[in-house]
């Protein structure tokens, strides 16, 4: 099984939506190495040239979180499927990622090469009319691969968020780091993304659903908070000398809209398809295709690769009795919570 079998839920876009979705998926279909599919429900499925046609979804963001809203896939859901299309294929990995998130083959080639059951990728941000690149967005991460196998044995792990929403991407690549042999690639362009106006993930009708599981899964995105913070620290030569996590706003875990009261730990934005998108305004000077966007592009200068993916050792962390206990309290008050939610909207 030497493939990656790359998934895709694709929509009928229209406009530079529909542009960007055909620009991108052209680059999948120009890969060596991999297999393509395209996800969907009964009766509601895109087809896309050169993508096998799989209608296997069953449950979506209306069924999951009981509001009414864009329709989009549970992100648990669609990783389930591709694990099977994957073994069935013969495909050792399946990978996934947004419909205008455009693949390089160095990011094939370093799934196939490297042999980890688990590879996250952050985009390159690129400017809309010279494709030269603005920067790594390294608060979100735009493309999946994990080995089928994997998956099968761990999947339990995984909580039913609902893709194109926020959150949900960290968590995932926290709960990797910490239980798979697997990295996260955030210095190479290896996958691109033409930067565009984004909508207000605060504003979803899905927020309340998101609050809940994130209140859930907070042990997991207090790590990834925490490395972020790190992270940016590390490339801008701060040092960080307190060693406690950076503070997480309620609104993040359960209370209220989520937010994030500082830009380096913020959850993510709405996007486009099931991985969850960060947009970001163009930096001054660029509007006119400035070059300055090179230099922005390039990998952080003075910090090396192995002192970043030991900055990633956060993740394996072993949290004490004390914080189990914690944790189990708001998990069960967040349960309480949801349940009186959903009564009240019955």
């Amino acid at each position: 099984m030497t493939k990656v079998l790359l998934g895709v839920n694709a929509f009928p876009a229209t406009g530079d939506g529909g542009r960007r979705q055909a620009e991108a998926l052209a680059t999948w279909r120009a890969l060596d190495g991999v297999r393509l599919a395209n996800l969907g429900w009964p009766g509601d499925v895109f087809e896309v040239d050169g993508f096998a046609t799989h209608a296997v979804l069953a449950r979506d963001s209306r069924t999951a979180s009981g509001q009414q809203g864009p329709r989009k896939p549970i992100v648990s859901e669609a990783f389930d499927r591709l694990a099977e299309i994957a073994e069935a294929e013969g495909c050792r990995w399946f990978a996934y990622a947004n419909s205008d998130i455009a693949f390089t083959q160095a990011a094939i080639d370093r799934i196939l090469g490297g042999g980890r059951d688990a590879y996250a990728f952050s985009r390159m941000d690129v400017h809309p009319e010279t494709g030269e690149g603005i920067e790594m967005v390294t608060a979100g991460i735009d493309a999946f691969a994990i080995s089928a196998g994997w998956w099968r044995a761990n999947r339990r792990r995984f909580r039913a968020y609902i893709g194109g929403e926020p959150i949900w991407d960290n968590v995932y690549t926290a709960i990797l780091l910490r239980h798979a042999d697997a990295e996260l690639l955030n210095r190479e362009p290896l996958v691109t993304h033409e930067r565009h106006p984004a909508g207000d993930w605060r504003r979803s009708p899905f927020a309340r659903y998101l609050n809940y599981l994130a209140a859930l899964d907070r042990p997991y995105f207090s790590l990834w908070a925490e490395y972020h913070a790190r992270l940016e620290d590390l490339r801008a030569g701060r040092s960080r000398e307190r060693s406690e996590p950076p503070s997480l706003p309620q609104s993040v875990l359960g209370e209220g809209q989520p937010r994030s009261g500082r830009e380096r730990a913020t959850p993510g934005e709405a996007g486009e398809g099931l991985v969850g998108g960060r947009e970001r305004a163009l930096p001054a000077g660029l509007s006119e295709g400035s070059t300055k966007s090179a230099e922005l592009g390039t990998t952080p200068a003075g910090v090396s690769e192995d002192e970043e993916m030991r900055l990633q050792r956060i993740f394996r962390r072993r949290r004490g009795p004390l914080a189990h206990t914690l944790q189990a309290g708001r998990a069960l008050k967040a349960r309480v919570r949801w349940a009186a939610a959903k009564r009240g909207d019955a």
